[in-house]
């Protein structure tokens, strides 16, 4: 979700350059580029006006959260003795105002998170029956009957949720528009499926991840099933990611998190896990490999949702609450 093209020690080296003269007083700026005490002499007396202006901005000290609004650029903070420089250089955004600006920002960020919310409860959910096996080994299998509707439901909740992925800001390009359009539309083939699967198909033939094999039917249903997940990923990401670009913990590395790029690599570890065991008869010890495959498949695909979906209330706070841009908090003309 990085800025394209660029590696994060590039951007940290320019982001530091960009912001050196506003943060760092002339003669330590001149000692750091290596200019001699005579060629500082004799250059002309620069604007030194900004070191001393205050922060016409809110700015939060990163070290306690001490609120720096009004103080001096080049003092430090009251309640710890950070310099307010380290403060400038951590949060603000210098891409704050390149963004493109966003017509329903509150209910942009909101539906956001309900969208891989509702994805990660649908996804907790249909690992029910799977659990149910494993309590099942030590005792009673509990029934996961009134369960088994619940993936379905989330699933659709998320898919009407992704709507505001469609056109999240302004200026959106047309084929991306298109991709998320089709990915939509996916939901409601997605939504019957598990459906169909859950409450008519995984009844009749429970326990699949303790054998060695699976039906058929189960093995198609379910290839459908990570297909239409793979493929709503897949149209989604352009516009999901032009959002996640205004995270600037997320944008900067600040942060672990989990790309929809590696949740479609786990989506393709369990298709191919089903591929294996849907067309390669007669040797068991490959049938095992498969069944590895899709479990592993979808247990890095569930940790990559849930990864997911705390990188989205991270986003739905930078939407809501963006960080400044210099010029936001020093009050400069553009």
């Amino acid at each position: 979700m990085g800025l394209r093209g660029e590696s994060r020690e590039e951007r940290l080296r320019a982001w530091r350059r960009r912001y050196t003269r506003w943060v760092m007083p002339d003669e330590t700026r001149d000692q750091r580029e290596g200019a001699s005490p005579a060629a500082r002499s004799e250059a002309p007396i620069r604007k030194t006006e900004r070191i001393g202006d205050e922060l016409r901005g809110t700015l939060p000290c990163i070290s306690c959260s001490y609120e720096l609004q009004g103080l001096s650029v080049a003092g430090n903070c009251p309640e710890c003795g950070l310099a307010v420089r380290a403060t400038i250089l951590y949060r603000v955004d210098p891409h704050a105002e390149a963004f493109a600006p966003m017509p329903h920002r509150r209910l942009t960020a909101n539906l956001f998170v309900v969208w891989m919310l509702g994805a990660l409860v649908g996804v907790a959910l249909a690992w029910a029956p799977r659990a149910a096996d494993v309590v099942g080994l030590m005792g009673t299998r509990p029934d996961v009957g009134p369960l088994l509707k619940g993936p379905a439901i989330a699933i659709g909740i998320s898919g009407l949720a992704s709507i505001v992925l469609i056109r999240p800001v302004v200026g959106v390009r047309r084929a991306h528009i298109v991709m998320a359009s089709i990915a939509v539309a996916l939901y409601a083939l997605l939504v019957f499926a598990v459906w169909k699967y859950m409450v008519e198909i995984e009844p009749a033939n429970p326990s699949v991840l303790l054998r060695a094999t699976s039906s058929a039917e189960q093995l198609h249903w379910r290839l459908m099933i990570e297909g239409l997940i793979l493929l709503i990923i897949l149209g989604l990401r352009p516009n999901a990611r032009m959002l996640a670009l205004r995270s600037l913990v997320l944008r900067t590395g600040r942060v672990d998190r989990q790309t929809m790029l590696a949740m479609a690599g786990a989506l393709v570890v369990a298709m191919t896990g089903e591929v294996i065991q849907l067309f390669v008869v007669g040797s068991e010890l490959i049938s095992i490999l498969g069944v590895v495959l899709v479990v592993v498949g979808s247990l890095f695909f569930t940790l990559g949702v849930a990864s997911a979906t705390v990188d989205c209330w991270r986003i739905r706070r930078a939407i809501l609450t963006p960080s400044p841009s210099l010029r936001q908090l020093l009050g400069e003309p553009g």
